[in-house]
């Protein structure tokens, strides 16, 4: 029993309410430092997205090997759209530290490449028209 001393100062400690409220505020931002620091980097690369334009509504870019057509960029996140309809949120460093292709830079239209092949000896003329 400790009446009328509190418990931080039953063991000999004379720690006050404001210390531990430091101490709580301490350990949550260490913590979360590396959360706090991903945000901090996707809103600056949100940042250069927005300012640089090299990327804009309705550009088809190729991340990580999905085709995505970006669909808005915001400060922090882009929505766009996968080849399924699927809507993809991407974090904007993911775009601005990443290899990304922006098929909407080139001068033919994006598409897909498919390897095929013919048996020898078969007609070769319906595998051209391809």
């Amino acid at each position: 029993m400790w009446y009328g001393s509190s418990p931080l100062t039953h063991y000999g400690n004379d720690w006050n309410q404001s210390d531990c409220f430091d101490s709580r505020i301490s350990s949550l931002v260490g913590r979360d430092w590396p959360r706090a620091q991903q945000t901090f980097n996707d809103i600056i690369s949100g940042i250069i997205l927005l300012s640089e334009r090299t990327i804009k509504v309705d550009d088809i870019l190729e991340i990580d090997g999905d085709i995505v057509k970006i669909q808005g960029i915001g400060l922090r996140t882009s929505k766009g759209l996968n080849r399924d309809d699927i809507s993809i949120i991407i974090l904007n460093s993911l775009i601005t530290t990443n290899k990304v292709i922006n098929w909407s830079h080139q001068n033919r239209k994006p598409g897909l490449k498919i390897n095929g092949g013919v048996a020898y000896g078969s007609n070769i003329d319906p595998g051209k028209k391809c």
